[in-house]
């Protein structure tokens, strides 16, 4: 499992499984091991709390690879920039983008 430094001192492979089943942490497996983007924890090795939002509004994923793909593709909601690349600065945006690709309005019907 591939964490970053100072994080896998600070949670252990049972606190990381739950917080993937609740949706807080997202990762992918990859030739075997599990891998989580460091984008989704503070300078302090802490995980954003802003995750489970966004976690919430993306499709369930059972492998992480449509989060992923979603994370790390560029989009117009956030001026050309990746999810991934504009969540540390403002993860508020990121979350309106996340809910812009995929909360439909009933008007949208």
């Amino acid at each position: 499992m591939h964490l970053p430094k100072g994080v896998a001192d600070e949670f252990n492979y049972e606190t990381i499984n739950n917080m993937k089943q609740d949706r807080r942490l997202f990762g992918v497996k990859y030739r075997g091991e599990a891998l989580y983007p460091l984008f989704q924890f503070a300078e302090n090795g802490s995980l954003k709390s802003e995750m489970a939002i966004v976690l919430s509004v993306l499709p369930p994923d059972k492998h992480g690879w449509a989060a992923a793909f979603w994370f790390f593709q560029s989009t117009v909601l956030l001026d050309g920039k990746s999810p991934a690349n504009v969540y540390l600065q403002d993860a508020v945006a990121v979350i309106r983008a996340a809910r812009s690709d995929f909360v439909r309005q009933d008007s949208e019907f």
